[in-house]
């Protein structure tokens, strides 16, 4: 299945096809046509399409989005100056009446498909997750919810929502509501100059700012410069900057013109070629892709009918160009929902089926929906009508989208707080569920943590000690019998946290003192792993490792527990560390802890399965078996006998937990009546406090 480290991740990679060629309230004129515009419109969307579709070659077809954003300011401020000089005014009533009639249906259709669509294919959980993306997405505020969600580190592991490409919509409708009142303030104010001069003036200080905004961003919190419309306006306004300079660009040679847009042209499809997801992004990358766009429209603008608008005016190019907006709505929820539905990563052939799937529904799309709707007489004639329905219709969308909602979502302290203990398994008994987990057919009516909670059942170092605080002020928490003497360790990353409740218990039966030291995403090995957001070396993982170890020797503990996940066996790591360098950074930790006389113990990684577990019982709670993935691919059983060799070197004892999750031939998501994970990467609470004795025996907590 597609992962969502793919979300910021794939943040890289999803754009929106806006604005058509022009906004008449009736059908263009053939003499205000522009064809390049058109066909430019089709370049970027195959370029999206393609790359989300895993065609090889379009490492960085997420550049189209770039291409609609200039597309947009050029076209959205063209609109304004050629009424504000028609009539002299500028109606804003109207602006936003075709805006409406432009975006609002074919968006509130595709919208609620998508939501019915994950209720009635990928079960209750995920489809509740989906329909609060919907809410955001109703009310153009895409962007920002998905940008938080992308700076929750329990969000992670979560696949790409298939609402994810709204976030574009989002941008372009916020810079709607700030641009048109702007140009309406600068063409009533300093009348004495031209209007073109005073909008070239704002534009280019809008620009700057923006732009500067976003390289700073996007070297600081990658996330929010993806998402944010602050970071994305220099593109826009780019775009808008080049319209206010076109009856200068008339007085340049027509040769220039052309060459200017084949050069631009080349530009587009170099960036899609070139870039990819080791790309900084936007920041100075998204240059290449505007200024491009900039010179593909500038030089339509020189030379009508020549450069790159003789190949951007054939018919297929003018055809997908008219498809563009809904091919753009349609293709990403196919591709989402399907992927999860199969619980795997679609082949390229099932790919491009399903993108020529989505350009059929475009084309009915298009011609029941999107056009019938854009030139409704009725609608064009009454502007305050066409905003009622543009306002029923986002009513609508999210009347649908929350009552289709189960009860909100619980948060993981009510789960906790409410939750009664969980009884603990003994070593036979846990083996003896492993391996009658594969008779499990049905998922089980009585099934601990309840499937409703699953996801938030993250046990008591995610509720009320999260130590992933800033390196200024690290901290630990205690847990088991806080008047101990004896004390055990427990020192890593979020794979440390999931197992205090099984640590929790063991230590309070054996009557120590339980400390946690953990920092989410910070493994124990002394590795230099990647920062998604600033796109360097994680340093302060090295900071607060160090500190870690300092905390270790000074607290002077019986037992050190080791454990991390492994960066990353679900493709989240852009650079991806090697066997070697894990190894070699844990034997340095081991080296380190040596002095403090402790016995080292560490607990190796745990199986992983090929779907998000939540989400693949809730849609198959008659065959959950179809949720299990088989050993050879759920364990890394290199890396283990690896880790294990390191740790029996360094002094350490290796606890291998794959026998508590997995028979001889298959990895499993329930255990008796126990939901095992809470998502790909981590198990779940409830099944952690059944493991308390076989983890305080491996531990020898007696």
């Amino acid at each position: 299945m597609e992962q969502l480290a793919a979300s910021a991740v794939s943040a890289h990679h999803i754009g929106h096809p806006c604005e058509k060629a022009k906004e008449p309230s009736t059908p263009r004129r053939h003499s205000d046509y522009r064809a390049d515009i058109q066909g430019l419109r089709a370049v970027a969307v195959l370029l999206v399409v393609l790359f989300h579709a895993g065609v090889p070659a379009i490492t960085g077809g997420y550049v189209g989005v770039d291409v609609f954003f200039v597309l947009s300011g050029f076209l959205i401020t063209d609109l304004l100056l050629r009424e504000r000089i028609r009539t002299g005014a500028t109606s804003l009533l109207q602006f936003y009446a075709r805006r409406a009639r432009r975006i609002i249906p074919v968006a509130t259709l595709v919208l609620l498909f998508t939501v019915l669509a994950s209720y009635e294919w990928l079960g209750f959980i995920r489809a509740d997750a989906i329909a609060g993306d919907a809410v955001a997405a109703s009310v153009f505020v895409a962007n920002l919810h998905f940008a938080a969600q992308g700076t929750n580190y329990l969000n992670a592991q979560l696949p790409p929502s298939p609402l994810l490409h709204y976030w574009s919509l989002a941008v372009e409708e916020q810079f709607y509501v700030v641009w048109p009142t702007l140009f309406l303030l600068v063409a009533l104010c300093f009348r004495r100059v031209s209007l073109r001069i005073r909008l070239a003036t704002v534009l280019s200080v809008l620009t700057a700012i923006s732009l500067v905004w976003s390289i700073i961003e996007t070297s600081s919190n990658g996330t929010w410069a993806y998402f944010s419309p602050l970071t994305r306006a220099w593109e826009l306004s780019c775009g808008a900057l080049l319209a206010v300079a076109a009856p200068v660009l008339l007085n340049a040679p027509r040769p220039v013109g052309r060459l200017m847009a084949w050069l631009g042209l080349a530009g587009i499809l170099g960036a899609a070629y070139w870039f990819n997801a080791f790309t900084p992004y936007p920041g100075y990358a998204a240059a290449l892709p505007v200024l491009a766009t900039v010179c593909v429209l500038a030089g339509g603008t020189i030379a009508r009918g020549g450069g790159a608008e003789r190949l951007l005016r054939l018919p297929p190019f003018q055809f997908v160009g008219n498809l563009s907006y809904s091919w753009y709505l349609w293709h990403w929820p196919l591709l989402i929902i399907v992927a999860e539905y199969e619980g795997r990563a679609l082949s390229l052939t099932t790919k491009l089926a399903l993108v020529l799937i989505a350009l059929g529904l475009s084309y009915i799309t298009y011609n029941v929906v999107e056009n019938p709707v854009r030139y409704a007489r009725r609608l064009i004639a009454d502007p305050l009508a066409t905003i009622f329905v543009g306002m029923c219709l986002v009513t609508f969308s999210l009347a649908i989208s929350n009552v289709v909602r189960g009860p909100a979502a619980t948060s993981s302290a009510d789960v906790h707080a409410d939750a009664a203990p969980v009884p603990a398994g003994t070593p036979a008994r846990v083996a003896a569920l492993v391996a009658q987990a594969s008779r499990i057919r049905r998922l089980p009516s009585d099934l601990t943590p309840p499937l409703s909670d699953l996801p938030n059942d993250v046990g008591p170092a995610g509720v009320g000690c999260n130590t992933s605080t800033p390196t200024g002020d690290p901290r630990y928490c205690v847990y088991g019998d806080k008047a101990a003497r004896r004390t055990v360790i427990v020192f890593g990353d979020s794979h440390a946290g999931m197992w205090i409740p099984a640590v929790d218990a063991a230590a309070r039966r054996a009557k120590w003192r339980a400390i946690l030291l953990f920092r989410p995403g910070c493994a124990v090995p002394q590795v230099h792993l990647w920062n998604e957001q600033t796109q360097t070396p994680d340093t302060e993982c090295d900071r607060w490792r160090a500190w870690a170890i300092r905390r270790i020797i000074e607290l002077k503990p019986a037992v050190v527990v080791l454990t991390s996940m492994y960066y990353f066996p679900l493709d989240f790591q852009r650079q991806p560390i090697k066997d070697e360098q894990w190894d070699q950074g844990l034997a340095i930790v081991l080296h380190q802890l040596h002095s403090t006389g402790a016995r080292l113990v560490v607990l190796g990684d745990i199986p992983y399965l090929g779907q998000s577990p939540p989400d693949c019982l809730a849609a198959h709670t008659s065959d959950i078996q179809f949720c299990s993935t088989p050993r050879v691919k759920a364990v890394l059983q290199g890396h283990d006998e690896a880790e294990q060799t390191t740790a029996e070197q360094g002094g350490a004892k290796y606890v291998d937990v794959v026998p508590w999750f997995c028979g001889r031939v298959t990895c499993f998501g329930v255990v008796g009546d126990f939901a095992v994970y809470r998502n790909q990467a981590h198990i779940s609470a409830a099944y952690a406090a059944w493991l308390a004795d076989v983890v305080g025996d491996s531990l020898q907590l007696g």
